[in-house]
């Protein structure tokens, strides 16, 4: 029995529509109802053309072996590109006749909905995609805690909630960007620690091949005394994650021998340049009787801990490893090397309180929505 894999209809079908002879694309058939879980049924399209074309024209668009996509001729019969079956449909009543859902209108644009813009298929019966835009290539949000996925997942509304196998939970939905212009998101909740987290990021990047793009984002610890002047409630971006806790143990101390992965520049470009930051700290401002905007800081690191740090003085000695560290967080380095030479990455983490004694919750709220709403209003501008 196979596993199931995501197929991204709804860019396929955006793909499919480039040609100029296409005028509409409805679904018919039983993967018509979006509750349908028999994931081994075939995806029946009907296209409608706007001239006379023949049927080896539409065979030669449909790369997708789960597509059976049938082109209605001028005689008022649909036939198969699979297997040349005829069925009667007049163009006048396509959704009486074939109880068929319009997914795609020339000048409109898809019409349907979010509901079947994802569907789920079997993997060993199809082969693997041929063309990058074939399978679900969808922005990957991780988060570490719950409170940070229910943060993003509030900011980003209507979704649905999947679980897969060994998989983390996922949240899967479309972020809006110019008019009807959609891209598949998926929330996951990977867990805290680096191990746990690149284990996570590992087994999301298999399933969900054609991802080439993650974002961790939530809340992190900062470090006071740097020359940075960094306040609670900051956005941190770093240029690096750096691994602090690898090295050797000595009479004299730890010997840090740890990483310093480098994240993707033509992201941090991308944030430092937004023309919208300004805006986006205005609507939130600090808790507080100031009432102090927050800053996006893009020129730090962040140090990767296996543990939560109550101790100012030993977070300090991270900074050693890089003059920039800004702040401690724990699922940095597992998600970088996860993602490396397979997907760009890009962290984003609010400053909640400080690596040291005397440690709470207090800002731990307006961090996780600030920060969700940062880096989904940054995608809903296409940014990335």
């Amino acid at each position: 029995m196979g596993t199931e894999r995501p197929f991204d209809l709804y860019s396929w079908i955006q793909r499919l529509s480039e040609t100029d002879w296409i005028q509409e694309i409805y679904i018919f058939g039983s993967r018509r109802y979006p509750s349908n879980t028999s994931f081994g049924s075939d995806i029946d399209l009907l296209i409608v053309p706007n001239r006379d074309v023949s049927l080896p024209a539409l065979r030669s668009l449909i790369d997708e072996r789960y597509v059976d996509a049938f082109l209605l001729m001028t005689n008022s019969t649909a036939v198969s590109t699979a297997n040349e079956t005829a069925i009667p449909v007049s163009t006048a009543s396509i959704r009486e006749e074939l109880d068929a859902v319009l997914l795609w209108r020339r000048n409109e644009g898809w019409v349907a909905g979010d509901e079947h813009r994802l569907l789920y298929v079997i993997s060993d019966r199809s082969p693997s995609p041929t063309f990058p835009w074939q399978a679900a290539s969808p922005i990957l949000l991780l988060c570490a805690l719950q409170k940070e996925f229910e943060a993003i997942v509030n900011r980003l509304g209507t979704g649905t909630l999947k679980s897969v196998g060994a998989l983390p939970p996922q949240y899967v939905t479309y972020i809006r960007r110019n008019g009807d212009n959609k891209r598949l998101a998926v929330v996951a909740l990977i867990g805290v620690a680096s191990v746990n987290a690149g284990i996570a990021t590992t087994r999301l990047l298999d399933y969900w091949q054609k991802a080439d793009l993650a974002v961790l984002l939530g809340i992190t610890a900062g470090l006071r005394k740097t020359g940075l002047k960094l306040k609670l409630g900051d956005l941190l971006v770093p240029t690096h994650t750096v691994d602090v806790e690898s090295g050797k143990k000595t009479p004299k101390g730890h010997q840090p021998a740890g990483a310093i992965i480098p994240l993707a520049t033509d992201l941090l470009n991308a944030v430092s340049t937004w023309p919208n930051t300004k805006r986006w700290m205005e609507r939130w401002p600090v808790p507080g009787k100031d009432k102090r905007l927050p800053q996006v800081r893009t020129d730090c690191a962040l140090a990767c801990s296996a543990s939560v740090i109550g101790y100012e003085k030993l977070a300090q000695k991270y900074r050693r490893m890089h003059r920039k560290t800004g702040g401690v967080e724990m699922e940095g380095l597992g998600v970088a090397t996860a993602c490396q030479d397979k997907c760009r990455l890009l962290i984003v983490k609010s400053i909640s309180d400080w690596a040291g004694v005397g440690k709470n919750d207090r800002y731990h709220q307006y961090c996780m929505q600030s920060c969700a709403d940062f880096v989904v209003s940054m995608l809903e501008e296409g940014l990335f």
